[in-house]
């Protein structure tokens, strides 16, 4: 268990308590036992960490150590402040990108009561929380000018006491890093690109209709992963008109014709008053078929 999951066997046993790993029969010399199965852990190790587990992975202080990444917009979903899961679990994709020197950079940071880390006060000069815009723009793999762009749009936050230099606030870096490397979004190119259509299409379709819910970050555009799966799960069943009218080898105005003579029926989904057409898949194949 130390070695799969590096954690003791007392946070082991709080693991199967609240359910988060069940035991399983297993034969010891021919005597049935409840033990960990060894899929289970591999499987629970795949897709969570514990926050103790991951202190130990970047080498960094346990204390705090949460309070410190739900600053930066990365939060456990269990744990004592959650729903009452003696341990802090975090999914692990949403930390696979830190590194010790993004955890150092936290230098201040609220605590559970709500006040500052007063160790972090007391070490540190106000200035520490800043750094300059040249080096902001680097970690960004952008230009000053662009950076500071950033600055302008809000995404960035910037030192607005010091009226000589621009210095970026290394929480709002630190966090818009960690969005951009996080599993959680993808690139709006690259969910085009999944749907099959163009860029002008992914916003007519499923944009506009709130399936998808595009976060404008200037220079990257990002959409939530799961709003993604959820559309593609959709797809599995229905196809646009343009997607029937390609499949059928036909004009675009193929489809709304054999609408309009009953032939196809039409779908009209939507989170908006906006609301995207579609056809089931099985319906456009029967109808090829029958022209083949």
């Amino acid at each position: 268990m130390i070695h799969h999951l590096k954690i003791n066997y007392d946070s082991a046993r709080k693991l199967v308590k609240t359910n988060w790993i069940d035991l399983s029969n297993v034969s010891i010399e021919g005597t049935i036992l409840k033990g960990f199965s060894y899929s289970k852990l591999e499987a629970f190790n795949r897709k969570y960490i514990l926050a103790s587990a991951l202190a130990k992975e970047l080498g960094v202080s346990p204390n705090n150590l949460v309070e410190k990444l739900i600053n930066i917009g990365i939060n456990p979903i269990s744990g004592p402040h959650i729903d009452g899961t003696p341990l802090n679990i975090f999914i692990r994709s949403s930390t696979e990108h830190l590194c010790r020197a993004d955890i150092d950079k936290i230098e201040e940071y609220k605590t559970r009561a709500g006040r500052r880390s007063k160790s972090n006060i007391s070490k540190c000069q106000p200035s520490s929380s800043f750094l300059p815009l040249k080096e902001a723009a680097k970690q960004l793999d952008l230009s000053p000018n662009k950076t500071a762009v950033l600055v302008q749009k809000g995404i960035l936050i910037k030192d607005k006491t010091n009226l000589v230099n621009v210095m970026i606030d290394r929480i709002s870096l630190l966090s818009l890093i960690h969005k951009l490397k996080s599993n959680n979004f993808i690139k709006i190119r690259e969910a085009a690109f999944q749907l099959n259509c163009s860029l002008n299409w992914i916003s007519k379709y499923w944009c506009n209709s709130g399936f998808l819910t595009v976060d404008n970050l200037i220079y990257w555009k990002l959409i939530p992963r799961e709003e993604l799966s959820e559309v593609l799960k959709l797809k599995e069943v229905y196809m646009t008109g343009a997607e029937a009218s390609k499949l059928l080898g036909m004009r675009h105005s193929h489809i709304t014709n054999l609408q309009k003579q009953g032939l196809i029926r039409p779908y009209y989904f939507g989170k908006t008053d906006t609301k995207i057409r579609l056809f089931k898949r099985d319906d456009v194949i029967r109808i090829k078929n029958e022209n083949s």
